[in-house]
């Protein structure tokens, strides 16, 4: 849910959230020794219960026409990982967005 908090400004902010399902992945390979073509694979595989924040703001450069600047935070399940050579157990699924975009009202 995003909600556009008008100001009467040709500058807008918005802000919002949501929940929902995700699912989290991770598989890799590993060259194990210098030289050789050895490999080692390590994956994890996670699904859960996910989450996100967000803030920014869009500024009317046209008629119908917005640009805008925004930060998201997204958080979803963690996971383990199997195989390969010992490693801490678990990684976190969190993402911080840096996003630009442009907005065009079709009527």
């Amino acid at each position: 849910v995003w909600y556009d908090i008008d100001c009467g400004w040709k500058l807008k902010p918005y802000i919002g959230g949501g929940a929902g399902w995700a699912r989290s992945k991770f598989d890799v390979a590993l060259l194990t020794s210098s030289g050789t073509s050895a490999y080692t694979t390590m994956h994890g595989d996670h699904e859960g219960f996910a989450w996100q924040l967000g803030l920014g703001f869009n500024y009317e450069v046209a008629p119908d026409v917005d640009l805008g600047l925004g930060y998201r935070y997204f958080h979803g399940p963690n996971f383990d990982v199997t195989g390969g050579p010992s490693v801490e157990p678990g990684f976190e699924s969190d993402n911080h967005s840096v996003l630009v975009n442009l907005t065009i009202g079709i009527n």
